[in-house]
């Protein structure tokens, strides 16, 4: 029985058939004699590809911030960021929790939407990530303390791992979407697209949530 290579779908018998009923792909030779242990065969191998790109942005995404955060800071730089974190705090400290809040997730979602564009939106991400890292740098300086370690003590906290898996998703859809462009599938793409966006709208939903809670307990 004939099979629709794009989506598996059973192709009618008719042979003068020449579109899938389902996703209206073009019946061609191969797509009517695909099977259905192939197709999910090539689902399953395009889900670990996907899968393990992403873990790999996530960890790029580290790397660059921690680049960032070890590289010498001059005290004028320092002070400047100090002084601007400060400035934050007390924005912070005058408005209600739930714009606190809607302050911090639109932020993160304005450059992690970004990150999507291709060919210029990783390159962004990337220098959003390496700024995170001079900011980390700013208040170790500011407070005589190791960068590195400051670094390390931020993902004490789980609004920072889910902030950086997203900042991931939209580093690798990112360089998916400018590798598809360059091979003029973008067509095919645009699925994986919509899913990592609501993706990193739903984490950094909850990442904010989370991030807003605790600077109430910290501020209470």
């Amino acid at each position: 029985m004939p099979y629709c290579q794009k989506c598996g779908t059973t192709l009618p018998d008719d042979e003068e058939a020449r579109f899938c009923p389902n996703c209206g792909a073009s019946i061609q030779a191969p797509s009517r004699i695909a099977k259905p242990i192939e197709f999910s065969r090539k689902i399953r191998t395009e889900r670990s590809r996907r899968t393990g790109s992403i873990i790999v942005a996530i960890a790029i995404c580290f790397i660059i911030t921690a680049f960032g955060a070890i590289l010498p800071i001059d005290s004028s730089e320092a002070q400047g960021t100090s002084q601007e974190f400060v400035k934050l705090e007390n924005v912070f400290e005058k408005v209600s929790p739930f714009f606190r809040m809607t302050m911090i997730y639109g932020n993160n979602l304005m450059h992690s939407l970004v990150t999507f564009i291709p060919f210029v939106g990783p390159l962004y991400g990337s220098y959003v990530l390496f700024s995170t890292g001079r900011f980390i740098a700013a208040v170790a300086s500011t407070h005589g303390t190791n960068a590195f370690n400051l670094l390390i003590l931020t993902f004490i906290f789980p609004h920072a791992w889910i902030e950086y898996a997203s900042f991931g998703i939209a580093l690798s859809e990112g360089s998916w979407l400018t590798l598809m462009i360059l091979r003029r599938s973008l067509g095919d793409e645009l699925t994986n697209v919509s899913k990592a966006i609501s993706a990193c709208a739903l984490l950094l939903l909850s990442a904010a949530f989370i991030e807003t809670y605790l600077i109430f307990l910290f501020l209470a």
